[in-house]
């Protein structure tokens, strides 16, 4: 697999993973807070463990540390999309600069040249 395709993999794992984070919190509160059913609190149990599992495929050069820290980046970022999309309100400048710095973070952590 060239760098390229490796790069591309490791971020669709990420976001799989971080959307998996947020669809298991939503079950959650849904579960919780909304009174929804003991199905809901199995679906946010699965989703979670799932969020978890998924980025140890990451490939051989993404140590855990980084590739943990990268997803924090992406999930921070994700997570302040889920809710302009959610509450249809327009997001403030402060959610936009500091989503870009998540994702510049990402890209340093995960894709700097290394010696």
């Amino acid at each position: 697999m060239n760098s390229l395709s490796a790069a591309a993999a490791s971020i669709l794992l990420l976001l799989a993973a971080a959307s998996c984070e947020i669809v298991a919190r939503l079950f959650a509160w849904e579960w919780i807070r909304a009174g929804r059913g003991i199905l809901w609190g199995c679906a946010s149990i699965a989703a979670i463990a799932l969020s978890l599992v998924l980025p140890a495929f990451q490939g051989e050069r993404f140590q855990f540390g980084r590739s943990t820290a990268a997803y924090g980046a992406l999930f921070v970022a994700l997570a302040l999309i889920w809710n302009w999309r959610a509450s249809r309100k327009i997001p403030e400048i402060s959610d936009v600069v500091g989503g870009a710095f998540c994702l510049a973070g990402l890209l340093i952590l995960m894709y700097w040249p290394r010696g």
